[in-house]
């Protein structure tokens, strides 16, 4: 299936028909995924896993606040020390059912115990492990304007390129993949694209 992304709003190719839509609050980085109609069908959001030590055990903690970021001021979100691969986002639905999680990672030789940190950015982000309906799928960012997720076997799965100057994304999907679940990986995406951003104190 062929979507485009537009301000919020998953169209048909051609721009005539909405097949979802995304809601962003004021502050945080929780995204609300409507339906066609309006109807709240899932939303996305980010825990931080906290781990006693690199090989304890892990505990989630989703961002303080619903649709707020843990110091409450709408930057970017790392992990408690920093290290993204103290963050999980998710999509889940009002229930608390989940349907998908995402675990960023650094580019090869970007991790901060391999290569130190960076004076004036961050360590690249430009992966994550997905784990959806019981399966496991690469996301991997190419740049900021390109996205795709694939199974192990290669075989991919959501391809997201930015449409240039004209704005919005094209986004290209299997079938089984119902619009608010394109949605919710369209805001994965984006998350792992702002885990790049610089935070200036």
């Amino acid at each position: 299936m062929q979507y485009v992304m537009k301000a919020g709003m998953l169209y048909d190719r051609n721009l005539k028909k909405v097949f979802a839509r995304m809601k962003r609050e004021f502050a945080g980085r929780e995204r609300r995924i409507l339906s066609a109609d309006g109807a709240l069908v899932l939303h996305t959001n980010i825990r931080r896993l906290q781990e006693s030590g690199r090989q304890g055990r892990e505990t989630a903690q989703t961002e303080s606040g619903r649709g707020t970021r843990g110091d409450d001021t709408g930057e970017a979100f790392h992990g408690a020390d920093g290290d993204v691969r103290l963050l999980e986002y998710v999509l889940e639905d009002e229930a608390g059912h989940t349907y998908a999680t995402a675990r960023p990672d650094y580019a090869e030789g970007e991790a901060p115990e391999e290569g130190g940190w960076p004076l004036c950015r961050m360590p690249k982000v430009d992966h994550a492990r997905l784990r959806m309906d019981g399966r496991e799928y690469d996301l991997i960012m190419k740049d900021s304007a390109s996205y795709t997720m694939s199974e192990p076997s290669g075989r991919v799965v959501l391809r997201v390129l930015h449409k240039g100057l004209a704005g919005g994304w094209d986004i290209e999907a299997l079938d089984r993949l119902m619009p608010e679940t394109v949605c919710g990986l369209f805001a994965f995406c984006r998350y792992m694209e702002q885990e790049n951003e610089f935070v200036a104190l």
